[in-house]
This record gives structure tokens, C-alpha cells and sequence, in this order.
């Protein structure tokens, strides 16, 4: 009678938390489709080329819609184009069954798909690192409100799809600290990674090595390895333009990049504008072309968004000094710590040598730093972490909105000028 019991709670208790991570998942869809609607298309094109933060907008976009495209960077992102462009027919398909969609709708109702999975697939993950119900529903919320999900899931990049197959190998790790995993989900969250983005594999790699014994761990890359390289030549067919992702060299060019300044801009840019957006600013792209002007927010100040977004930051610095103190000492497992650790030092370690916009790659990382803040809900210190936590909802949330709002009023004026001074009269 009380295994009954138990089983019949257990398969409550999972009902509840499956309606919970549903829920979550459709307001941040929903969000992703208002949001990607209100942005002109112009930045879709090659007008825009490189105007939101130096993403691929344009190519990405294409590259989800037509097999005659560029498909060239599938030399760092080796199963995008398949992902991407089958996943965006699919969608195209199934909505054509009761009206007439557009493509480039279909891209937008791809992306707020993947923003879905990514929501349920965070909430999911807090909730096997045993965080609470209501702590983990406040950690997802202030996720789904932070400047990279509203920024990233409102265009059409690869880094969505990157972002999703991290929690996909963090979820690997923390259900293999309850019971025995099989080798297969280790090599589906491997391709899933490596697939996506070649860096992104440490995530596969870390939870492998440290979950399993080390000859099975190996056995596991070097499958992970086959199986994209297969599903890499599907590709090619489809693809003629797609390049291979083994020895390409031409990534070593956007390391080290003077426009990234220093490293303590970099820092600034990983750990805090990842959460909280600052001032957004218009630089010159290129010296040689003074009009080509882009977004910009590698140079800021923190607390530069508004006022709201000063005490966002300092809440936000809070929280993961918090949870980094209980990543080290906390009652979480070792393993887990360890791999959260190790994938997070990974991506820093990364981003401060690659790339000049910092920003562009926030979502890879955003999900590793909300689940250290996270931590801080374990330790004796709770309520007092709660309490920052949905301060820094409202204060995040309210600043990240009002600066993508200030977005869509540049893009206006800068694009499209003589419309702007109309509506000014």
C-alpha cells in the first residue's frame, strides 16, 4: 500500500512539473514570435549584414530556407544547414495544412520552437539539481527574461540551437547522478553538441568523461565523431556548398581581436551583459566603409541601460557570487559540480580569446551562469536568494525590454531616416 502510494505521488509530482515546464515553454515561445515580429525585415537582408551585434542574421536566414545558399559554415557548425533547413520545411508543412505560410515565417516559428525546448529543457534541469518547484519556476523566468534569450530568440542564429544542445548534455549528467545512463544518450547529446558548434562539443566531452569510465567515455567521442561525419556527408548531398568541419584553420583569424579590447571588457560582457543589456550602441563596422555601422555593446558600462538596469546588475552580481560559493561547497554532487565547472571555464576561457563582439555568443553561456546562480537556492542562504532573484526579474526584465525596444527605434532611424524624421513631426 505505500509503494502504491509512492508511485501514485511520483507520477503526480511529474504531472505537475510536466504542466509546469509546458506552460514556461509556451509564454517564452510566445515571446520569441511577438518579438522576432516587431523587428524589420531589413536586418534579415544584406543591408543589415552584421547589424545585430556582427550575427550572421542573413546567411543563417537563408541557409534555413534554401538549399542553394552558402552553406559554407557548416565548417564550425557541421549539421546546422540540416538541422535548420529541414526542421524550418517541417514547420512550413504543417502550418501550409491550414493556411498559407511564408518561409521566413517558418524560420520565426522554428526559433520560438527552439526557445520552447530551451525553456523546458532549463526548467527540467533545475529541477533534477533538486532545486524547488517554486525556485526553480523563478531561476526559468529569470532565464526566459534575461538580454540573451530576449535578443537571440528574436532572430534566426545557430546559437539557439548550440544553447539547447548544452542543457542536453548538462540533463545527461545530472539524470546519471541518479541512475545508470547508456551510452547512446551520451552520444546523442556528443552529436547534438559537436553538431551544432564544433567548441560547444567540451559540453559532450566533459559530461562523458566524467560520468562514465574513461575507455567508454572514448568509445563515445570517437562514435559521436563517426556519426556526424556520416550525417555530415547526408548533408554535403543535399548541400553542395557545405563545407567540412575537420581541419579548418580559418577560425584562428578571429582570435585576439583588438576590437574586443581588453580583458576586463570581455569580463564585464560575459558576466554581466549576458543578463542585463546596457546602453546599445551604432560603431562603424569597418573603417574603409564609415556608413556600414553596426550594434555594439563590447565597450559599455554595466549599469549604463537605465536605472533599473544598475540594480539588475548588482542583484545579478549577488546571486552568482552566491551560487559560485556553493559550486565549490555546496551539497551538489562532485560530478555535477565538476561538469558544470569545467563547461562554464570552458566557454569563459574561449570568449576571452575568440570573437570581438562578446555578446554575439551570450546564449551558449547564459544557461551555464544561471544554473551557478541557481545553486545559491541550496545553500542556507535561500530566501535571501529568492528575494534578488525576483528583484532582479522585474529589474532585468523591465531594463532588457526597454533596450530592445530602443532596438527597433534605431533600426527605424537608421535605416529608414526620412520615415523616422515623418514620425517625429
Amino acid at each position: 500500500m505505500i509503494r502504491v502510494k509512492k508511485i501514485f505521488t511520483e507520477q503526480r509530482e511529474l504531472l505537475v512539473d510536466s504542466g509546469i515546464a509546458i506552460l514556461l515553454a509556451a509564454v517564452l515561445g510566445l515571446a520569441s514570435l511577438v518579438a522576432s515580429g516587431t523587428l524589420d525585415t531589413v536586418i534579415f537582408g544584406m543591408l543589415g549584414r552584421d547589424f545585430w551585434f556582427q550575427a550572421d542574421i542573413e546567411r543563417v536566414h537563408y541557409n534555413m530556407i534554401d538549399v542553394a545558399s552558402d552553406h559554407f559554415r557548416t565548417n564550425v557548425h557541421p549539421l546546422f544547414s540540416l538541422i535548420g533547413y529541414f526542421s524550418t520545411q517541417a514547420v512550413h508543412k504543417i502550418f501550409n495544412l491550414s493556411l498559407d505560410t511564408h518561409l521566413a515565417h517558418a524560420v520565426r516559428g522554428v526559433i520560438a520552437l527552439i526557445a520552447s525546448l530551451w525553456m523546458a529543457s532549463f526548467y527540467v534541469l533545475l529541477r533534477l539539481l533538486s532545486l524547488k518547484r517554486i525556485d526553480a519556476i523563478l531561476f526559468a523566468v529569470l532565464a526566459g527574461v534575461s538580454s540573451s534569450s530576449l535578443f537571440w530568440f528574436s532572430v534566426p542564429e545557430t546559437f539557439s540551437f548550440g544553447s539547447l544542445a548544452i542543457l542536453s548534455a548538462l540533463i545527461v549528467g545530472a539524470v546519471s547522478q541518479y541512475r545508470n545512463v547508456a551510452e547512446s544518450w551520451f552520444v546523442a547529446t556528443g552529436v547534438a553538441t559537436l553538431g551544432t558548434t564544433l567548441t560547444n562539443w567540451m559540453a559532450g566531452l566533459i559530461i562523458a568523461f566524467i560520468n562514465l569510465d574513461w575507455w567508454k567515455a572514448v568509445r563515445v567521442a570517437v562514435v559521436t565523431l563517426l556519426i556526424v561525419i556520416l550525417l555530415w556527408l547526408l548533408e554535403k548531398h543535399f548541400f553542395p556548398s557545405a563545407e567540412f568541419f575537420i581541419g579548418n584553420s580559418g577560425e584562428s583569424s578571429y582570435m585576439f581581436r583588438e576590437e574586443a579590447g581588453s580583458l576586463w571588457c570581455k569580463l564585464i560582457a560575459f558576466f554581466s551583459f549576458s543578463m542585463v543589456m546596457p546602453d546599445i550602441e551604432l560603431v562603424i563596422r569597418t573603417l574603409s566603409n564609415p556608413d556600414w555601422k553596426i550594434f555594439s555593446i563590447q565597450h559599455a558600462l554595466p549599469w549604463s541601460g537605465s536605472l533599473l538596469g544598475g540594480v539588475a546588475v548588482l542583484s545579478w552580481f549577488v546571486l552568482l557570487c552566491t551560487g559560485f560559493w556553493n559550486l565549490f561547497i555546496g551539497s551538489l554532487s562532485v560530478r555535477m559540480r565538476l561538469s558544470i565547472g569545467l563547461i562554464l571555464l570552458g566557454q569563459l576561457s574561449l570568449h576571452l580569446v575568440y570573437g570581438e563582439e562578446t555578446f554575439l555568443y551570450a546564449l551558449h553561456y547564459l544557461p551555464l551562469l544561471v544554473v551557478v546562480a541557481a545553486l545559491g537556492a541550496l545553500s542556507r542562504f535561500r530566501r535571501i536568494v529568492l528575494f534578488f532573484v525576483v528583484v532582479l526579474i522585474c529589474t532585468a526584465g523591465t531594463n532588457n525590454i526597454l533596450q530592445f525596444q530602443k532596438a527597433q527605434a534605431t533600426i527605424i532611424h537608421h535605416f529608414y531616416p526620412a520615415q523616422a524624421a515623418e514620425s517625429n513631426k
